[in-house]
């Protein structure tokens, strides 16, 4: 089935930011007198924001400040990316330079939401790469649901079958497989669920593999 584009997910897959967000998420907590463990975190991974807060909720003490955690994380990571960039995934350039040639439109779902992108995008400069980006905040049914990759679709003109996703995550995974995508998966920090690897057409180490794939 031909590729006519590729839809990316963002953090975890173009950028190596989900470590990242973990930090900033634990610092917020810590400095509002909270406690954010890896596996608490990892939970939230792929999901819409107002899902991880509802997830850190549950996870948090009752008493615990979320509207002020919803106000404090944001202005750290604001602060961190501007002064630390944003860091691409191995392989991120060389794809985007086969997809050009290709002729191969690109989009992007992601779950942040508009701003984190748009920031993301313009420090690493590939903000004019994408076709069409739709975020987090721009759906109302987050990853799982398929709603956000077949917007993107729609937004492109593209049938989703002939469409080729891109994820780390296994909510975002799934909600590209729900959309009827040709799904690949490069794990981040979340082994790939059993779930997800019947029906992802590959689960790659890194972007350089996708190259090959489009190349068969």
């Amino acid at each position: 089935m031909k590729i006519q584009a590729v839809i990316f997910d963002m953090d975890g897959t173009i950028f190596d930011s989900e470590p990242v967000y973990m930090k900033i998420n634990q610092d917020a907590a810590k400095q509002l007198g909270g406690f954010i463990s890896d596996e608490l975190y990892h939970s939230t991974v792929g999901t819409t924001m107002g899902e991880s807060y509802s997830i850190l909720a549950k996870g948090l003490a009752d008493d615990f400040p979320m509207d002020k955690f919803a106000d404090l994380w944001p202005i750290l990571w604001d602060e961190y990316v501007k002064e630390n960039g944003v860091v691409l995934k191995t392989g991120m350039l060389e794809l985007i330079q086969y997809l050009n040639a290709n002729k191969i439109t690109k989009a992007l779902a992601t779950s942040s939401y508009r701003h984190e992108a748009e920031l993301c995008l313009k420090l690493s400069n590939l903000r004019a790469e994408f076709a069409t980006i739709v975020t987090g905040d721009e759906v109302k049914n987050g990853k799982p649901d398929p709603e956000i990759y077949l917007k993107a679709a729609n937004n492109i003109n593209i049938d989703p079958k002939n469409c080729l996703a891109i994820e780390d995550s296994n909510a975002g995974a799934q909600a590209a497989i729900n959309a009827g995508m040709q799904t690949i998966v490069i794990p981040d920090l979340i082994p790939v669920s059993d779930e997800v690897k019947k029906h992802a057409v590959a689960v790659f180490e890194s972007l350089h593999d996708v190259i090959d794939f489009l190349k068969t």
